[in-house]
């Protein structure tokens, strides 16, 4: 009898542990911000899914522009039951004028750790400034995840297109966005 009664317990605790977390990504989803649409999404090994929000392309009202990388949800690798290490690595691209060609203009990443029995865990958001006098920029997304030994899970990669790129801006006419970029002025 009182094994039953644990047994009961412990499935009632399964329950409402599934219907906890699939109420906080419900709430995940509604309150994030614009999603971006990229055409172009791989995913390599056992990565988790990830959100993607909308690469932001902002002035200040300082006349010097910002490109940011909302916040997004990484939910876990389906390879590794324990805890897991996610890296969110944010590529921006510049068009050089002279070359014809997009060039490496700056990096950074954040990184969390998802524990056992977590769904997924938020990742920070980035900004960074870009050069006076703006221009075009392209965006690229990895986010990889790592077992605690470290030992490779998986890696999505995101390009983002132009629907992939919101204008917020305190001045007209300070940024476009086009297929592929997003050009700030």
């Amino acid at each position: 009898m009182f094994t039953n009664t644990i047994r009961k317990l412990q499935s009632t605790k399964r329950v409402l542990t599934r219907i906890v977390a699939a109420a906080l990504v419900a709430i995940t989803l509604m309150l994030a911000p614009l999603q971006g649409y990229a055409t172009t999404y791989n995913n390599y090994g056992s990565a988790g899914s990830v959100q993607v929000p909308a690469t932001q392309g902002w002035d200040n009202l300082d006349y010097s522009s910002s490109l940011s990388f909302p916040s997004r949800y990484a939910w876990r690798s389906p390879a590794n039951y324990g805890d897991q290490w996610v890296k969110a690595t944010y590529y921006i691209f510049k068009y050089d004028i002279y070359t014809r060609s997009w060039l490496f203009y700056k990096s950074d990443f954040t990184a969390n750790v998802i524990f056992a029995g977590e769904p997924g865990k938020w990742m920070s958001g980035l900004t960074f400034p870009v050069a006076p006098g703006g221009g075009k920029f392209y965006t690229i997304v990895d986010v990889e995840w790592r077992n605690t030994n470290f030992a490779w899970l998986g890696t999505n990669r995101v390009y983002y297109t132009g629907p992939d790129y919101q204008c917020l801006n305190y001045r007209i006419n300070t940024c476009r966005i086009n297929y592929g970029y997003i050009e700030l002025f």
